[in-house]
């Protein structure tokens, strides 16, 4: 087993990581310092640079009892925050989990040059993927293996960037081309950086609560399902479980047309256990997915037979970067351009695909001092990133200067061990305090500490992000290669280092390594053999310190992070220190209360339902949720603890304050020698329920193994009740179902007696789970029973194909429709069938699947809309579908309650390919009712030119037709400003130019305000002057409307004219000259000042002049212009234009 190893901080800083070789050293020192807590003096010599509330939560994994969840406390809210709806959003966001993927994707852009990586960006398979042809992608780079990889395809530019990361990358970028690519469409691209420095807190329940964060803040509304969540866990400090949240997250995904999840480097999951419950899960939703991950067998297994694509680095890319490095280089001027030249072939071919070899190369060839030595070093340098690094090594040793080399040992080996990245003022202050507390007479020399410095100091290995200031190693292969090789690299740092932990004896009690020392003491003593270290913990545990740790951070799964006084007991059972724990029991058996008074003495004291002595021992002492340290041995899956207390009398049926015995702590524990060990005891009731009606099968069940389930029946088979409901009347079954655990659902469904048709208390039995959810495999083991009641509907009235229909759930459709009793045409509370929801939501695959079957096509719903209505609707996929519903006989024509047809509803979502499948059918309708708008005007409007053309001549349209607006097709065409669609709807003979619509603006207006110049000038030449000058409904004239919105070309047309009105006000008394000096356009006021009888010093409605409003507008120069305008010093009376006419002077 490798040295545990940690990164030490606390609410202020991070200091210090540790990784000692002498682990029994390590540990020893680790309880002394805990238990020096309280008798330290201040030492207030160290150097530290001034702390910050930058790492409150530093330590990402402590003390964390009975779930796997990585909960985290909401952030406070910002009291400049005025959108209700954003903040509340965020605030959700922020609860459901601590990952800001999306931050993290906008740095990694930030790294990437323009005009580089967009290799994999262009690849047939990566396009097809992008459209909805493929739901998962595999790539393959030189490297690595996935449903997307890069191994160092993707050009970085500066020295501090990430370079090397190119499948981080490569991710950032495709979720950027997602978005900009459906940026007018409902879709989600979500993104997901796996990171082997978070690897303990990025578990299966913290990596999909952080997708279903970013689906939450990219929608506007917050669907009801996840408010609901929210609302529940957080008044009760509770958290969800994994399926709530993967509930919740399919629920959401049905307010977007397409949801895009990029996992990248998947390989660096914790463990393999993780990594398949991560993938599996992702593989139930419904997403589309792409993943980035090196060479790995488990990831090769699970995605064989999907879609693939080998992608290698792109040559060109690595010139580029090797070209502009070398640019910045000492050696360049000297070289010729065939030594450059040469040189460069060589660090290309050295580089072998990647960019982190590159990088190396190019870092060790910015100091040399000539042509001769570079050539010698790109000659000479080793192939392969292990041989590269250790050339790294070998510089970093041969150094002259002994602080550097230091240094550079110090930062590698801190970066390499930490568990969380630090950003660089952290890293600066724990190497200071390293150097410091080695040696008081050391100092660390100015400047060293520049992240410039740093850099170059370990050869290159480690980078600093430009925007996020994380200081991390160069590439996940320098860590394994670290990692490896500590032993040879860091020998005589380990000896340092346990030298340092010594002098921490002096150091500040608000020093960061004590707080790290209390909380982790315990897993380096049980790592190191306890059996070594009895007394030093002994020492720790009967000291006062043992108050403070019992003030330590813990957390339930049914409660919230909360300080929960601990007795040595539950220390023991925790940190799984049964030795210790044994001497504790001897002690006080031989009633020796005098070590153990103020802790176990003390606890009692709090104990309200302790009955007897308050003194008196006991090993179901419990703590402030009634836990007893058997409890927590079992949460933890501790066997050697367990196996003590259970050696002794001890009640193995003890309640806690959420009514869970052991026995549900142990089922979620994973060890199932953990379980074995406690169902060997005579448990009194294993169908006991906790508050929220649960029983210990519900905890096996939610465990996902089958092994603890059968371990389970093996010993209790006949007592279990499978059928027993919690509290909202769910079965185990069907929490197991909808999970999508299918080797448990096939021992449940063994059991005689199992309900498989038991509903809940919202009419949901497991079928629908299981079709709501995605599990193809757990739905075909459902469909299997004779007894399954397949077209079962919950209270809404939807089917299990209905549901899954709608979610694009392929696999279990299928599976529906080889049952022989399935209704195709069943319909739900609003007369929606599978067909229905299938068009609408674009599941092309689903919909022709059940046009293969006896579907009824033209069946409509409540509100009379039929399937191929609601795939006009629908954007993406709309078009195919719709051809397949027409190719089926779908009828075109059909007409909802609302009088709209297909096309229509085409035509309102500006739906272009279906417009076009539709008009292709000869016996399409173009009729319009009086008042609706025609497709002409629909094309008009959406600038359709083409479509205008062939239909404006058709014998159902009549180009004049208005709508409920009163506006037609020209009107629309003006106003979105489509001059080639004006040309031609003006050159039809009976166009009607001069009639209003409902606000009073003709078609004069509307290429006013839009700012048309060529088309007004074709409707002049067709206007009489009454036209021209004609008034909307709030007295604006077509000038008016030109010059408030600054078109000076059309302003300049409308002047040409003789009988123009230039003085023409409006209701509120605003002539066009007062419009456009109150919006600043300077120039348009000097054109109208120009007019010989423009009229300047008329008032508005209010009584002020032009210069009053301009000067409250802030327009100076327009203030000036107007000032040396005849007339103006008689109008100069308001303190406004005095006030801003001396600022502008000044």
């Amino acid at each position: 087993m490798h040295p545990r190893s940690w990164i030490l901080g606390n609410q202020t800083s991070v200091i210090m990581l540790c990784t000692c070789t002498n682990v029994t050293l390590f540990c020893a020192l680790l309880c002394k310092l805990a238990n020096f807590h309280n008798q330290i003096s201040v030492n207030s010599s160290i150097w530290l640079p001034p702390s910050d509330d930058r790492a409150a939560s530093c330590i990402p994994c402590f003390m964390i009892m009975g779930s796997r969840s990585s909960i985290r406390s909401i952030s406070s809210s910002s009291s400049t925050v005025t959108d209700h709806a954003d903040y509340h959003n965020r605030q959700i966001g922020e609860w459901l989990s601590p990952f800001d993927f999306v931050e993290t994707q906008r740095v990694i852009l930030h790294c990437r040059a323009p005009n580089t990586g967009l290799k994999p960006l262009q690849s047939e398979e990566y396009i097809r993927w992008r459209n909805g042809d493929y739901k998962m992608l595999l790539m393959s780079g030189l490297r690595s293996y996935l449903v997307f990889f890069f191994p160092g395809s993707i050009y970085l530019s500066d020295q501090n960037r990430l370079a090397g990361a190119g499948k981080s990358m490569a991710a950032a970028s495709i979720v950027q081309d997602l978005k900009e690519y459906y940026e007018d469409f409902k879709v989600a691209a979500i993104c997901v950086f796996c990171d082997f420095a978070f690897a303990h807190t990025q578990t299966v329940n913290a990596l999909i609560a952080s997708m279903l964060r970013q689906l939450v803040q990219a929608h506007p509304v917050v669907h009801s399902a996840v408010s609901s969540m929210y609302i529940h866990h957080s008044t009760r400090l509770t958290f969800p479980r994994l399926d709530e949240i993967i509930s919740s997250f399919t629920m959401s995904a049905e307010q977007f047309d397409r949801v895009f999840v990029i996992v990248d480097a998947v390989d660096e999951c914790l463990d393999d256990q993780t990594r398949y419950h991560f993938l599996n899960t992702l593989n139930s939703l419904p997403i589309n997915l792409l993943f980035t991950s090196r060479p790995h067998p488990l990831i090769e297994q699970m995605f064989e037979g999907c879609i693939r694509q080998d992608i290698l680095a792109d040559q060109h890319d690595l010139r580029i970067y090797s070209e502009e490095r070398f640019a910045l280089s000492r050696v360049d001027h000297q070289c010729s351009h065939e030594s450059r030249q040469q040189i460069l072939d060589q660090v290309v071919q050295k580089a072998g695909g990647m960019f982190v070899i590159a990088r190396l190369l190019m870092d060790a060839l910015m100091e040399v001092p000539n042509v001769k030595e570079a050539l010698n070093i790109v000659r000479t340098m080793p192939t392969g990133v292990h041989g590269t690094y250790s050339r790294a090594l070998q510089h970093i040793r041969e150094g002259s200067d002994s602080t550097m080399k230091d240094l550079a040992l110090y930062s590698l080996f801190l970066v390499t061990f930490s568990r969380r990245i630090l950003v660089f003022s952290e890293f600066e202050e724990a190497i200071a305090t390293m150097f410091r507390l080695e040696d008081p007479c050391r100092c660390v020399p100015s400047g060293t500490l520049a992240k410039e410095s740093l850099v170059a100091a370990c050869a290159g290995l480690i980078t600093v992000e430009d925007k996020t200031d994380k200081v991390r190693l160069i590439h996940y292969t320098a860590h394994e290669y670290l990692v490896k090789e500590q032993e040879n690299i860091w020998n005589n740092v380990q000896h340092k280092m346990a030298a340092v932990y010594e002098e921490l004896r002096n150091a500040v009690v608000q020093h960061p390594f004590f707080d790290y020392a209390l909380r982790e003491w315990g897993y380096h003593v049980h790592d190191s053999g306890e059996l070594k270290l009895v007394n030093e913990v002994l020492e720790l545990l009967e000291s006062d310190t043992h108050c403070t740790l019992g003030r330590l951070p813990t957390y339930d799964a049914m409660s919230s992070p909360k300080c929960t006084p601990w007795s040595a007991l539950h220390f023991c059972a925790h940190f799984n220190l049964a030795s210790t724990c044994l001497e504790i029991i001897d002690q006080n058996e031989r009633h020796n209360y005098k070590k153990f008074s103020r802790s176990l003495i003390s606890f009692f004291q709090r104990r309200r339902r302790q009955s007897g002595p308050k003194t008196h021992f006991s090993l179901d002492i419990r703590d402030d949720y009634e836990k007893t340290p058997l409890m927590v041995a079992a949460s933890q899956g501790n066997v050697d603890m367990m196996r003590m207390l259970l050696g002794r009398k001890i009640d193995v049926d003890s309640k806690d304050f959420h009514a869970r015995t052991a026995l549900s702590y142990v089922m979620r524990s994973g060890s199932k020698e953990a379980v074995q060990l406690l169902l060997k005891q005579d448990i009194q009731n294993v169908n006991s329920k906790d508050i929220f009606g649960r029983t210990v099968l519900f905890d096996a069940v939610d465990s996902g193994s089958a092994d603890i389930l059968s371990l389970l029946l093996h010993y209790h088979d006949s007592d279990v009740e499978f059928n027993a409901t919690d509290n909202s009347g769910r079965s185990a079954l069907s929490h197991t179902v909808q999970c999508g655990y299918s080797d448990v659902v096939k021992i449940l469904l063994q059991r005689e007696g199992i309900d498989v048709n038991q509903g809940d208390q919202n009419g949901m039995v497991p079928l629908l789970y299981a079709s709501t959810e995605g599990h193809t495999l757990v739905t075909k083991l459902l469909c299997e029973r004779k007894e399954i009641f397949i077209n079962a509907l919950n209270e809404n009235g939807r089917s299990s194909l209905s549901l899954a229909a709608q979610r694009g759930h392929e696999g279990v459709v299928n599976a529906l429709l080889n049952s022989p009793e399935i209704d195709i045409n069943l319909a739900d509370l609003d007369l929606r069938t599978p067909l229905s929801f299938g068009a609408q939501y674009g599941r092309t695959v689903i919909v022709r699947a059940l046009l293969s079957q006896k579907v009824a096509i033209d069946q409509k719903d409540n509100l009379g809309r039929t399937p191929l209505s609601y795939a006009a609707g629908e954007r993406l996929k709309g078009e195919e579908i719709a051809r397949d519903l027409l190719s089926a006989g779908a009828d075109h024509n059909s007409v909802d309650d609302s009088g709209l047809t297909p096309l229509k509803y085409a035509l309102k979502c500006s739906n272009r390919g279906v417009v076009d499948v539709l008009l292709s059918c000869s016996t399409i309708s173009l009729k319009s009712k009086a008042g609706e708008r025609s497709i002409l005007s629909y094309a008009a409007q959406y600038g359709w030119t083409d479509i205008v053309a062939s239909t404006m001549e058709h014998p159902d349209i009549d180009v004049n037709e208005k709508d409920d607006q009163e506006m037609h097709a020209l009107a629309y065409a003006a106003k979105e400003c489509h001059e080639q669609i004006i040309c031609l709807l003006l050159a039809w003979e009976d166009i009607d130019i001069s009639s209003s619509d409902l606000h009073g603006q003709t078609v004069l207006h509307h290429a006013a305000s839009s700012g048309s110049a060529a088309t007004v000038e074709q409707l002049i030449s067709k206007l009489n002057s009454a036209d021209i000058n004609q008034l909307d409904d709030l007295g604006r004239s077509p000038l008016s409307l030109a010059s408030l919105n600054g078109h000076i070309e059309v302003v300049k047309t409308l002047l040409s004219l003789e009988d123009l009105d230039v003085n023409s006000t409006d209701k509120a008394g605003l002539s066009p000259l007062t419009h456009a000096a109150s919006s600043g356009h300077l120039k348009i006021v000097r054109l109208l000042l120009e007019q010989p009888d423009i009229q300047v010093w008329s008032v508005d409605y209010q009584g002020q002049n032009i210069l009053t409003r301009v000067a409250k507008e802030g327009h100076a120069r327009v203030l000036d212009l107007l000032l040396s305008h005849s007339g103006a010093s008689e109008m100069v009376d308001s303190k406004d234009v005095t006030q801003l006419n001396m600022e502008e002077r000044m």
